[in-house]
């Protein structure tokens, strides 16, 4: 797979934000010891859209001032269309961290590495071969990562698998959408709706201002760094990438909701399920590494004619 410039970018970028998401299991599992899975998903989608409302109006204001085409509809109803599909998803995953570990919600979460490509290809979106090795070699470093001999399936990972169909169609959603939207108005509209989907339904929670108070801390990394950065880099990082290779990377997430995990429950427990990594999981991290480098190799490499041309090659030069 040939890379330009501007995909070299986007390919390390989505990389760091599969990082901040993946940090984000840690939070999320500290939030749902004080407030709801609504409370949490409302507070963290409006705060992202109060944090990138100076970068919309900038953006805005910029465009305008450049005499810059902009397609102000298409991107209010493309961020209706995939902060619904958003804040399904976070319901969903929210549900399922709060009674598993942060590396088995990582693993069930990033099954959208499956669904992407299966999905785009009714939307004639294809790769190279590699990229699609990558996927098959990812899905074994998350099955090592996060399964056991005693895995068995319970009602949260049912909530993490039907988040990870939305995440799909939010991904998908925003492949179509990147190229044509303002990149900051698409994200507000997106986060705004979020946020309103699930804001009614806190009432149905137990809440309170020394609740909230006590979950200060990471509802603002949800809201700032997750939802306000991490989703605005996958927005840019899509305008350039295929959203399958998307799907590849962002699947990184797993490894770092294992590994930030690990770390933060040896000084703080944050939750009242073990973190740890064994050997197995250690090498399913390697594996996952292993896949997102095969994914950058040229594609051409993973083909017959490649090898063939090769061997051509090299019997000429004897000669």
């Amino acid at each position: 797979m040939q890379f330009e410039k501007k995909q070299v970018i986007s390919f390390f970028l989505l990389i760091f934000a599969s990082f901040l998401w993946g940090i984000s299991f840690v939070f999320q599992s500290m939030a749902s010891n004080h407030l709801g899975t609504f409370a949490i998903n409302t507070f963290r989608s409006l705060i992202a859209a109060i944090f990138l409302v100076p970068f919309m109006i900038y953006s805005i204001h910029k465009n305008k001032k450049n005499n810059i085409s902009q397609n102000l509809n298409f991107s209010i109803f493309s961020g209706l269309f995939a902060g619904f599909f958003l804040a399904l998803a976070n319901i969903f995953q929210q549900l399922g961290v709060s009674t598993t570990s942060t590396s088995k919600s990582g693993f069930i979460t990033a099954f959208y590495i499956i669904l992407v490509p299966v999905v785009s290809i009714f939307f004639k979106k294809k790769c190279s071969k590699n990229v699609y090795i990558a996927i098959l070699i990812a899905l074994v470093g998350l099955g090592l990562l996060t399964l056991d001999s005693s895995f068995k399936i319970e009602l949260g990972d049912i909530y993490l698998f039907i988040g990870s169909i939305f995440f799909t169609f939010q991904i998908l959603t925003i492949d179509y959408a990147s190229k044509k939207s303002d990149i900051f108005l698409l994200m507000c509209i997106q986060m705004t709706t979020s946020g309103l989907i699930t804001m009614p339904f806190i009432a149905l929670e137990e809440i309170s201002f020394s609740l909230m108070y006590e979950a200060l801390f990471p509802l603002l990394f949800l809201g700032i760094a997750s939802n306000g950065l991490a989703y605005t880099i996958q927005v840019f990082t899509q305008k350039h990438l295929n959203p399958t290779l998307a799907s590849l990377l962002m699947s990184l997430e797993s490894v770092f909701a294992s590994l930030t995990g690990v770390i933060i429950y040896t000084f703080y427990q944050f939750s009242d399920v073990p973190q740890y990594l064994n050997l197995q999981q250690t090498f399913g991290c390697v594996v996952m590494f292993i896949a997102v480098i095969i994914s950058i190799l040229p594609g051409k490499r993973f083909t017959v004619s490649y090898y063939k041309e090769r061997k051509k090659n090299k019997e000429n030069t004897l000669q």
